[in-house]
């Protein structure tokens, strides 16, 4: 299965269309295809990864009945909780 998406997003090529003349095509090289029934799932699969590994080693965010929340997430965006800005600059350092 790896392989797989290893040789779908190693192949992803782009044009873009400007008043009706379309670009020379390009190499994309990071996110995921637009478009494709596979996307939204690979990046919900990273995205879990990676609040789980900040989640393990953070323990910043506000304090709700006994447990910390440090993020809420959304279809298309998260938003980081902290109760100081020192906080919120100590996620971007991480």
């Amino acid at each position: 299965m790896v392989k797989l998406l290893e040789d779908l997003y190693s192949k992803t090529v782009s044009a873009v269309r400007v008043d009706g003349e379309v670009t020379k095509w390009f190499r994309i090289t990071v996110g995921v295809r637009q478009g494709c029934n596979l996307s939204p799932y690979l990046f919900n699969i990273m995205l879990e990864a990676m609040i789980r590994k900040a989640r393990e080693t953070l323990e910043v965010g506000v304090r709700m009945n006994g447990q910390i929340v440090n993020n809420l997430r959304f279809a298309d965006d998260i938003d980081l909780i902290a109760e100081t800005i020192e906080d919120l600059q100590g996620l971007q350092a991480k």
